[in-house]
């Protein structure tokens, strides 16, 4: 049974999550790139 009032607290968090995530992997990007703009 999914709580309405619990999906936008799961969505906040995934959110938050997803946008450590692509922060970290964007870092990692751009270091492996030999030249960044």
């Amino acid at each position: 049974v999914h709580r309405r009032h619990a999906c936008p607290h799961a969505r906040q968090a995934g959110q938050e999550g997803v946008v450590q995530e692509a922060r970290v992997q964007g870092h990692l990007w751009r270091r492996q790139q030999p030249r960044h703009p």
